[in-house]
């Protein structure tokens, strides 16, 4: 999950940290994220 995480910051796409870590046991989240942001 963190690795993710990173490669969002890394693509300037920087979590909110309230919602972010909120869904950190969401693995849906990340992957809409990534899908979103490609």
């Amino acid at each position: 999950v963190f690795p993710l995480v990173n490669i969002l910051n890394h693509k300037g796409k920087v979590l909110d940290k309230a919602s972010g870590y909120s869904s950190l046991r969401d693995p849906k989240y990340y992957f809409e994220l990534l899908e979103n942001n490609k």
